[in-house]
């Protein structure tokens, strides 16, 4: 650590104030404590430097110092080093030595502190090539004040200073006149001192500070920074943003709201703070690289090595460096979540003094209310933002997963500026999917591998790229939900000529067509249609006719239009539940919008170049001239037999233990006197004990899933009651 006046400072003043001095000579220990901090600065007279010496030899062999350690463990409030228990030694001596004279260590420490007080002047002039300058930067560009400054200062100094820690600690224990010691340690009037560190201030409401047993510190982050005077203040803190080859390609906005935030973007006025919000798999930090460079700016985020905890310190710092800068900085803060903290400064409470905090601002409304250049806050979810914190925004923008004419132009690009012929290129280009990630990948691969032959690395780089495109071909995984039951169509027991594993084999050949999967709740139809999509590798759109359908004359039929429109935009497996609420039979509509709803859902099966799946637990009332349109009609059924006990021996962890033949025998017999079991009715049990995190026993299992076999039954008892009564 570079040298720092500051960490004699304080304990010098403290030494040369009769008041504290009186203290200090009271205990033994805390005028050890004081004497280590000064030691290897202070100059003796020769007798008490003789004395000095004395122990010093005492304690010069490894044993010794041992036995130093241990002795002063149980005296001491901290861990001591063989040079700071040394030190301690020296101390006990020296107060022994001067008990009946301590006007020579008075005058010493006044001497020292005349001494290092002219330092100090020359220091705070000096720029970031020193720590004292850096950290005198750092106060200016968050305007503290002198006296903010100074308890900065000592927070670092004792960060830093083992011997300062124990001996602030030791006198912090002692509860003598806390606000007399911190007024003369840090050499502010009582006004002043609470200035400084009133939790409304500036220096609270920075977040540089926190506590460590009531004494303000700093994190070894901004130790480092501040101590690092080989590399610019500015690049151990920012970066340019640099935008990671994301797997899912372009993100885009809606027009409106990419105007919007291109005017706000152009503007260089303080308090401009958007949040784009987005799923992880959209590329939110290339969509804010491609508006801020769009309006002629230039966009930082902060360094890969700032830490969570500093990073809310981090960005105030990072927006007030930049706003020195010229032209059209935007700083983008990647986590918006892990900054925007709704944490009250309690700076004051550190010292052990007292503050009425109610007037304090949250971290968060400080970091949106000053900010003085344009920010951009990413983040994946809103609501993990703090209501008064998303209602600060200036615009909230939500970033989609750019569609497939987005990404498929992302691609085009990069491949047209590849170093290879046009019909190597074609040939890129019919990978359909394919994303810039992977022709990075596929073009550094064929860098390393190809030589000089430009044949060659035209050869590798579609090997690569097909390869990938293979490996991927489940990209769509993590859009559909994972069952919590152990998955396998062999739990589908399907009517028809033609079973669930046939139909994914055709899809798979062909992915266009379109199914109906009707049958009991429970019984695997939106599972099936999910893991439809995991094999095609597609993402799924559900739409359910709640969101659908509408009372006003033509808004159903747009809602149906605009959910095929995007799942063809996307790419996606479009998946209708409750489909007989639009296919219902039109010989029995008694309005004239219900016929022109299935007329409308109709046309658009027919023209969709994609899957369509409609679900529906009422097959008999759907429109017959509407189901002969579907490619496959799959009838549902409930587990037969062997199904129940597959499932039964998978979800209770019995498959290939022993069970005795009675007891197995009981289990089967259960099992099958369960009227209409479906795998729903094994997931509803699953989902219960993994939300109570307790595992059943298999009889335990039984009774849970006769228990859900009931409750279906009496509510198909009620509907049919209603049915008649209606």
């Amino acid at each position: 650590m570079a040298f720092l006046p500051e960490v004699f400072l304080g304990p010098l003043r403290v030494g040369a104030n009769p008041e504290t001095m009186t203290a200090l000579f009271s205990e033994p220990l805390l005028f050890a404590a004081h004497y280590a901090t000064i030691a290897g600065v202070s100059h003796w007279p020769a007798d008490i430097e003789t004395d000095l010496e004395a122990v010093r030899s005492r304690y010069g062999a490894h044993d010794a110092v041992l036995e130093l350690i241990e002795t002063l463990r149980g005296q001491v409030p901290m861990a001591l080093s063989a040079d700071l228990a040394r030190r301690m030694a020296e101390g006990m001596e020296l107060h022994t030595a001067l008990r009946k004279n301590p006007d020579t260590y008075q005058e010493v420490c006044a001497a020292g502190l005349k001494h290092f007080e002219r330092r100090e002047a020359i220091q705070a002039v000096l720029d970031e090539t020193t720590a004292s300058g850096r950290l005198v930067l750092l106060a200016r560009l968050l305007e503290f004040s002198p006296a903010q400054t100074r308890v900065l200062n000592y927070a670092l100094v004792y960060t830093v200073s083992p011997a300062l820690q124990l001996f602030t600690r030791m006198f912090f224990d002692q509860r003598w006149n806390r606000a007399l010691f911190w007024q003369t340690l840090l050499d502010l009037d009582a006004e002043s001192l609470a200035e400084a560190l009133s939790s409304k201030g500036r220096l609270a409401g920075s977040g540089l500070l926190h506590a460590t047993e009531g004494i303000p510190k700093i994190s070894e982050f901004w130790v480092e920074l501040l101590s690092k005077t080989d590399a610019r203040f500015e690049d151990s803190l920012l970066q340019s943003l640099s935008v990671k080859d994301s797997p899912s390609g372009a993100a885009r906005l809606p027009t409106e709201d990419k105007e919007i935030l291109l005017s706000l973007l152009s503007c260089r006025t303080a308090g401009i703070n958007v949040l784009i919000h987005g799923k992880a798999a959209v590329d939110k930090q290339g969509l804010a690289q491609g508006l801020i460079q769009a309006v002629g700016g230039t966009a930082h985020t902060l360094a890969s090595e700032v830490p969570d905890k500093d990073q809310p310190a981090a960005v105030m710092v990072a927006q007030h460096l930049l706003a020195k800068n010229p032209g059209r900085p935007v700083l983008v803060v990647e986590k918006a979540q892990t900054v925007l903290t709704r944490v009250l400064p309690e700076v004051f409470a550190f010292m052990g003094l007292a503050d009425d905090d109610e007037d304090a601002r949250p971290l968060d409304e400080r970091l949106l209310a000053e900010n003085p250049v344009p920010t951009l806050w990413l983040a994946n979810e809103a609501k993990r933002l703090h209501r008064d914190t998303l209602a600060r925004f200036l615009f909230h923008a939500e970033a989609m997963k750019g569609t497939r004419a987005d990404r498929q132009k992302l691609v085009e690009d990069m491949i047209e500026s590849l170093p290879v012929a046009d019909r190597y290129k074609a040939e890129l280009v019919k990978l359909e999917g394919l994303s810039t990630q992977q022709l990075v990948c596929a073009r550094t691969l064929a860098t390393l591998t190809a030589g000089r032959s430009r044949k060659t690395f035209a050869r590798h780089l579609i090997l690569a790229a097909g390869r990938s495109q293979k490996a991927l071909a489940r990209r769509g995984k993590d859009e559909a939900r994972i069952p919590v039951t152990q998955y396998s169509l062999d739990y589908i027991n399907a009517a028809g000529r033609f079973g669930p594993a046939q139909i994914l084999k055709a899809l798979k050949q062909r992915p266009q067509g379109s199914l109906c999967l009707y049958g009991l709740p429970g019984t695997g139809k939106t599972q099936f249609a999910e893991h439809l999509a995991l094999e095609l590798g597609k993402p799924i759109l559900i739409k359910r006719a709640s969101e659908l359908l509408d009372k006003y004359v033509g808004e159903s039929e747009k809602r149906i239009a605009e959910a095929f429109d995007q799942a063809e935009e996307e790419g996606a497996i479009l998946l209708l539940d409750e489909a007989d609420s639009f296919l219902r039979d039109r010989s029995r509509s008694s309005h004239a919008w219900e016929v022109t709803t299935v007329n409308e859902l109709l046309q658009r099966m027919e023209r969709f170049e994609d899957i369509f799946i409609c679900t529906t637990n009422l097959f008999t009332q759907m429109d017959v001239a509407a189901l002969r349109r579907f490619t496959f009609k799959l009838e549902f059924l409930p587990l037969n037999l062997e199904q129940r006990w597959a499932m039964f021996l998978n979800e209770t962890g019995l498959r290939g233990k022993q069970i005795a033949d009675a007891r197995q025998s009981d289990y089967e017999e259960r099992l099958a006197l369960m009227r209409d079991l479906a795998p729903g009715d094994f997931a509803t049990v699953k989902r219960q004990c993994v939300l109570l995190g307790e595992e059943l026993t298999p009889e335990e299992w039984l009774a849970q899933l006769e228990l859900e076999v009931q409750a279906k039954q009496r509510q198909a008892q009620d509907d049919s009651s209603r049915v008649r009564v209606s």
